[in-house]
């Protein structure tokens, strides 16, 4: 996801296009305007997604990384891995302890699976999913792989469960055009600022 400039460089242009010494003030301008804009988008974006996902303001904005503008590309973009997405175990597990399951035998078997919320008010059920804590001390939720062994074929495979990514949930026009008329209009109100401030730096 990326804000487009072209316009907006446009704009400042008729500006600042009278007065001396522009083109320096014109890119800072529009740097400075480009770099507010999307620190304020990806805000908005976890706005949006924590309305409806239950999930913490912190996974999600870690999960969408920021690239800001500078002089010699003035672009400034918003983009995020499509998968695996945000852990499973984010998602308020039941139950959540470690472990969650009842040993039998030399592996876990799963008591009763587990429950998590994903979207606000709908808990859904995991058949044959479990907490687990690994070696290196990540926990998480995990299920067995069918047709999968660990490599000395003594027990099945397991694989960690993730839950949506939120660079995909934005890709939705449910999300994906609110937040794109807000960054349309939270960055002509910064290149206004920025113009007016930069103007005044020429003008002393």
């Amino acid at each position: 996801m990326s804000i487009e400039i072209n316009a907006a460089f446009e704009d400042l242009q008729e500006i600042l296009g009278s007065v001396k010494g522009t083109e320096p003030a014109l890119k800072k301008a529009t740097v400075s305007a480009l770099n507010k804009t999307i620190v304020s988008e990806r805000a908005e974006a976890v706005r949006l997604i924590r309305k409806d996902f239950n999930v913490k303001a912190s996974d999600v904005r870690n999960a969408l990384t920021i690239s800001k503008a500078n002089v010699g590309k003035l672009e400034a973009r918003m983009f995020g891995d499509g998968s695996p997405g945000i852990p499973l175990y984010d998602f308020s597990p039941t139950p959540k302890s470690v472990p969650s399951t009842r040993r039998r035998g030399k592996g876990y078997t799963p008591a009763k699976g587990i429950s998590v919320m994903v979207t606000k008010g709908n808990r859904k059920k995991i058949t044959g999913a479990f907490v687990a804590r690994m070696k290196s001390g990540h926990v998480g939720v995990f299920q067995r792989v069918e047709g999968k062994f660990t490599r000395d074929m003594k027990r099945q495979a397991i694989s960690e469960k993730f839950g949506p990514s939120p660079i995909r949930i934005l890709e939705s026009d449910r999300y994906a055009i609110p937040l794109d008329d807000f960054a349309s209009e939270t960055l002509d109100k910064n290149m206004q600022h920025e113009a007016e401030f930069f103007l005044k730096k020429i003008a002393r």
